[in-house]
């Protein structure tokens, strides 16, 4: 393999996760939605501990982004943003088969801690269907 192969795929890889993170965000914030409980409150909380790691991959993206428009050059550069940025869009996302049970894992510890609040979102999450 040669260096361009080498970045499209660990761009293609970055992006992935980054999607996968950013989804698990998505999800959360639907939950609060259908619950109507401000995000902050409940969507915040059942995020597991190790979520801020996306703000390597979100980086790291970036990164690459950058790599790929000096290296590849300009054309390579915006057909890989525009194409990353519409399938983001496009790409549909089963949060519950992805998410239900990194939620229900994090609800489990919260419970283990402060059982009021342990019961509260395992409601919640049962109301929202995760």
């Amino acid at each position: 393999m040669d260096y361009k192969e080498i970045l499209i795929i660990s761009f293609l890889v970055v992006w992935l996760i980054e999607l996968y993170l950013f989804g698990m965000q998505r999800a959360s914030l639907l939950i609060s939605r259908t619950s109507n409980i401000d995000w902050k409150q409940i969507g915040s909380q059942i995020l597991p501990k190790w979520y801020p790691i996306t703000w390597i991959f979100r980086f790291a993206k970036w990164g690459l982004y950058v790599a790929i428009f000096y290296f590849l050059g300009w054309k390579w550069g915006i057909c890989v943003f525009l194409a990353s940025f519409i399938l983001s869009f496009v790409i549909p996302i089963p949060y519950q088969l992805l998410y239900k049970g990194i939620f229900r894992k994090r609800v489990f510890q919260i419970k283990q801690i402060d059982s009021k609040a342990g019961i509260f979102f395992e409601e919640v999450l049962r109301n929202s269907g995760f």
